[in-house]
């Protein structure tokens, strides 16, 4: 009897702890929800700072003092406003983002550590979350259960040796690049190592998207490297939109595919490590269980359903965003042509284009051309709503001086 009444509690104990679990993982995934909703809304900036070479050094001299932010404002508009004062910063796939914002913290007494230690702990709330989200939308077949409650010793030395391998890169990258930030390279290379793996959650959610596809089909993805393959080639897309370094994307690709990878590779060699990862009948076979699992996914998509509709409101902003990069290409392109003092027929069409336009740098651009070319009502129309510098410098060009004398002079 008293066997009996240990073995109801130990099960009892055993579906809290279960249900526990599920409750963070499910919360881990209404806040990465969050995060995508605020990072597929930041895009449209992200696609703006492409059009400026040199947004990012300039942020990070706003970050330690040496320039205001209403200059940088006034040079970048909004994107370097919604930049600088964004919640999810630290668990964006950008090194030059959090780098940036590192610095401001450390600029006004922020601590590392602390914020290290905020991105480690929800990585592993973030990356059960994802596993957790990924088998509710997997189906319920063997195959799934199989690959989503597997732990062998194999995929633990295949996490180890990866992690070596994006130390060894994190610290390289923290090597070449002291300068970024007032920090010790030990501790440079610490934040690259932890951004490494934080972006690398992007990674896994492009994976487990894909690995769902073949579960459904009843395909094993250890058995297969196809699934990799696509998700590094998209990884490698976001990445470099968001503005990491070379050995910053090699590190965090490293970080998302190396342990899959390895493990793979261990299967073909050693065939016996399959045995290790097939789950007890007991893991998920129960009928309650799973209801609460389909129960939950319902909940989910509705959860979902409503942040995809917010997203949906933030993505008309990113399309404005390749209205921006463009308008920034024909913006340089005539004021490469007023500083050379090249006047090239076919401008009119960028002339119109960028009048239409709010951005006070473009205004700048259209001054100074109408300027050079002697229309002054043009010139000092578009000067009264550009830079502060403009309409001394219009002024200068309608008193007849070179473009190079004016640009000279205004230095």
């Amino acid at each position: 009897m008293l066997k009996s009444l240990f073995q109801k509690l130990y099960k009892l104990i055993t579906w809290y702890m279960k249900f526990v679990f599920f409750m963070i993982g499910f919360m881990g995934i209404i806040i990465l929800s969050m995060v995508f909703a605020d990072l597929v809304g930041m895009s449209g900036d992200y696609l703006s700072i492409l059009g400026h070479e040199n947004f990012w050094e300039d942020a990070n001299a706003f970050a330690v003092g040496d320039q205001s932010s209403a200059e940088l404002q006034d040079k970048y508009g909004e994107s370097f406003k919604n930049l600088s004062e964004q919640a999810f910063w630290m668990f964006y796939p950008s090194e030059k983002t959090i780098t940036f914002r590192m610095n401001m913290k450390l600029a006004l007494g922020g601590s590392l550590r602390e914020d290290l230690f905020i991105m480690i702990f929800m990585y592993f709330i973030f990356h059960y979350a994802l596993r957790l989200m990924a088998s509710l939308f997997c189906g319920a077949n063997d195959i799934s259960r199989s690959f989503f409650s597997s732990s062998s010793w194999g995929q633990r030395i295949s996490f180890l040796l990866s992690a070596g391998i994006v130390w060894a890169i994190s610290y390289l990258n923290a090597y070449l690049d002291q300068g970024r930030l007032n920090l010790e390279l030990f501790d440079l290379a610490t934040l690259y190592f932890v951004l490494s793996y934080t972006s690398a959650l992007w990674f896994l959610a492009i994976k487990y998207a894909i690995d769902c596809f073949y579960l459904r089909e009843g395909i094993n993805p250890h058995r297969i490297f196809k699934d990799d393959l696509w998700a590094m080639g998209i990884a490698f897309v976001l990445l470099v939109f968001y503005g990491n370094s070379h050995l910053s994307i090699l590190s965090e690709i490293v970080a998302g595919v190396a342990p899959f990878l390895i493990f793979k590779i261990m299967l073909r060699y050693r065939p016996s490590l399959e045995k290790e990862e097939e789950c007890p009948e007991e893991s998920f076979s129960s009928e309650t269980y799973d209801g609460v699992l389909g129960f939950c996914s319902l909940i989910f998509m509705i959860v979902l359903l409503c942040r995809l509709v917010f997203v949906g409101a933030m993505l008309t902003d990113s399309l404005h965003g390749y209205n921006y990069v463009r308008h920034n290409v024909w913006s340089e392109r005539i004021w490469s042509s007023y500083l050379e003092e090249k006047y090239e027929p076919g401008y009119e069409k960028y002339l119109g284009e960028l009048a239409n336009t709010d951005e006070k740098e473009h205004k700048n651009t259209l001054a100074a051309f109408y300027a050079w070319q002697g229309n002054r009502a043009q010139a000092e129309f578009f000067a009264k709503n550009a830079l502060a510098e403009t309409p001394r410098r219009v002024n200068l060009l309608l008193q007849g001086m070179k473009p190079k004398q004016v640009e000279a002079r205004m230095k």
